[in-house]
């Protein structure tokens, strides 16, 4: 099983880029993406020191589209990527770790339900497809599949990669609503009424999440010191712990 948290109930998995693009034409968000990764690649060039689990700018240049992109996601780029977790304990944390006065959701996926391609497509030939399409057109449908594809894609691995258990899932299409492709693959799969066996999600009340930060915390070691293996991480951490305290002494 995969997971993904939500701090608010967007009712939807669309990726950051389909999120800051709502409402646009695909070729525009196409265009975004061309430019960000272009720029990410000439100004990793610039930093002047790099984490050591991070590869070298020669490297970035070098490597793939997607590979790129999963690097840039983790450092909170805009990218067609949708993270998810092999771990529900941080799918819960990425939950409730914001927007304390909202609701959130904790959405869950059989990963198994990914395998589902066209009859004359491997899995392979879907990422590849999917490879093909960053900063472009998506791809025709199939003629027999009627809808975008979608796969788990194999990220670049970095610290913050594995200390989240990280998956990601991709689209050919940029600005796609992840869920609606994963309910029609569980529709293919179980039809109608079985759907919720192996998609769907679960509502995290706002009055609940500090609790469940506090539980995650001392019962399953999961934290944004945890989560996020850097000084990032240790700012996030002592500021919750502040607004603990602060909230119990006042």
């Amino acid at each position: 099983m995969l997971f993904r948290g939500q701090a608010e109930t967007y009712t939807n998995l669309q990726p950051t880029l389909a999120r800051a693009t709502q409402g646009g034409a695909h070729d525009a968000a196409a265009l975004l993406e061309r430019q960000l990764i272009r720029n990410f690649r000439t100004h990793y060039r610039d930093l002047k020191t790099l984490p050591a689990d991070m590869p070298s700018a020669d490297d970035v240049v070098a490597r793939s589209d997607v590979d790129v992109l999963s690097l840039m996601q983790h450092y909170e780029v805009p990218s067609r990527l949708l993270d998810w977790s092999a771990s529900v304990w941080v799918a819960a944390y990425f939950a409730c770790a914001s927007s304390a006065s909202k609701d959130a959701e904790l959405w869950f996926v059989d990963s198994s339900l990914l395998d589902l391609t066209p009859d004359e497509l491997p899995a392979s030939a879907v990422r590849e497809r999917i490879a093909a399409s960053i900063g472009g057109r998506p791809a025709e449908y199939h003629p027999r599949w009627g809808m975008p594809l979608l796969a788990v894609v194999e990220p670049a691995s970095n610290a913050r990669l594995a200390a989240q258990h990280g998956r990601l899932t991709a689209s050919d299409n940029a600005t796609v609503d992840h869920a609606q492709l994963l309910w029609r693959l569980a529709t293919l799969r179980h039809g109608n009424e079985r759907t919720g066996q192996s998609f769907g999600r679960h509502i995290i009340r706002a009055s609940r999440k500090r609790d469940i930060l506090r539980f995650l915390s001392e019962e399953k070691g999961v934290s944004a010191k945890s989560l996020f293996p850097d000084i990032v991480g240790l700012g996030r951490f002592l500021r919750w712990e502040f607004e603990a305290l602060r909230t119990e002494l006042y």
